[in-house]
C-alpha cells in the first residue's frame, strides 16, 4: 500500500479570518487555548459571541447552534465548500495549504 505525505493543515486561525472576514488577533485566549468568536455558520446568525476557536488543538465548536470540527471543516459550516476535497481546494486557492 503506497502511503503519502499529507499537507500539513495550516492554522485555523488563518482559516477562520479567511473563511468569515474577521480576524481573532488581538483577542485573548483563554487558559485552555481557546478564543471566543462569532459563529462561522450560515445558519446561525450570531450577535453574541459563542464559538470557541481553539488555536492548540486546531479545532472550533459553537456552543449554541452545537456545530463544530476542525479546519477543513470550518468552510463547509460557513456553506463555501460542500466536502472536505473542496475545503481543501478552497484553501489552496487562498493560500493556506
Amino acid at each position: 500500500m503506497r502511503r503519502y505525505q499529507a499537507d500539513p493543515l495550516p492554522p485555523i486561525a488563518a482559516v477562520y479570518a479567511a473563511v468569515t472576514g474577521r480576524s481573532i488577533a488581538g483577542v485573548s485566549p483563554r487558559i485552555d487555548g481557546s478564543v471566543v468568536v462569532s459563529c462561522p455558520s450560515e445558519r446561525h446568525n450570531d450577535r453574541h459571541p459563542s464559538c470557541a476557536v481553539n488555536v492548540k488543538k486546531n479545532v472550533f465548536y459553537c456552543r449554541s447552534c452545537g456545530v463544530g470540527g476542525g479546519v477543513l471543516d470550518l468552510p463547509i459550516v460557513a456553506g463555501l465548500s460542500r466536502n472536505r476535497r473542496e475545503s481543501a481546494q478552497l484553501l489552496r486557492e487562498r493560500g493556506l495549504l
